[in-house]
């Protein structure tokens, strides 16, 4: 979702809901541009005191060990593909991991 499209109330109702987010992304994702989407609308939630969290990646590429290219290097998948490191539970923020934090939501 394009950051221009979101009301500075739009911020404030969602920094104030108490909800959080967390966002994961990929600078290299040409699906969805970060610098338009995920970023700017990060850094406007976090000035306005939302619990909002983000783990960024330079690329999507396999980190299991399990797929790889034909010279045996990690492989790398389509930058929008981010959800892959959420779906195998590598997304953190410092010592906070996204899985950890997500359950903790649904216990408040």
């Amino acid at each position: 979702y394009y950051d221009s499209a979101i009301t500075d109330e739009e911020i404030k109702a969602l920094a104030e809901g108490g909800t959080g987010i967390w966002f994961t992304f990929a600078d290299a994702d040409t699906t969805v541009d970060p610098t338009k989407t995920s970023l700017p609308t990060y850094n406007r939630l976090k000035d306005a005191g939302a619990d909002v969290h983000k783990t960024e990646w330079e690329d999507v590429h396999d980190l299991t060990g399990r797929f790889t290219d034909a010279e045996g290097n990690p492989y790398v998948y389509a930058g929008h593909w981010s959800w892959i490191y959420f779906d195998n539970n590598e997304c953190t923020e410092g010592s906070l991991n996204e899985w950890e934090w997500l359950a903790s939501k649904v216990a408040e």
